[in-house]
């Protein structure tokens, strides 16, 4: 549980820091990038950690990736129609930060230390 908050913490701290002071941009960077690679990482680990046998690991990892990409596809679509309409970067921002925050929804119930396993088959 506490990898995922840093995960998540780590790049809202950066992207917050751009916000304030964005004179330390090249800072603020790093640490946003941390938290990404971080949360690559752990979707990618997640479903091996927590599937019970062969099947449940690779659907969860099928289900991770495929809903982990559509949401990931409409990003810079979502975020280039806010500055569209907010004329700067201010609003886009805030709305990374929230949707980096929204990492922790599915996160939390997934960073819990339990297995799972398909049952039947």
């Amino acid at each position: 549980m506490r990898l995922l908050l840093a995960i998540v913490l780590v790049p809202v701290a950066g992207l917050a820091g751009v916000l304030a002071l964005p004179g330390l941009a090249p800072l603020w960077m790093v640490a946003i990038g941390f938290g990404q690679s971080g949360a690559l990482g752990l979707a990618l680990t997640l479903p091996i950690q927590r599937g019970g046998d062969a099947p449940t690991v690779a659907s969860l990892t099928a289900m991770a990736l495929c809903v982990g990409y559509l949401v990931a596809a409409t990003g810079p679509w979502l975020l280039g129609a806010v500055h569209d309409a907010s004329g700067d970067w201010t609003a886009p921002l805030i709305v990374l930060i929230a949707i980096t925050l929204a990492e922790l929804v599915p996160g939390v119930p997934a960073a819990r230390a339990r297995t799972i396993a398909r049952g039947g088959s």
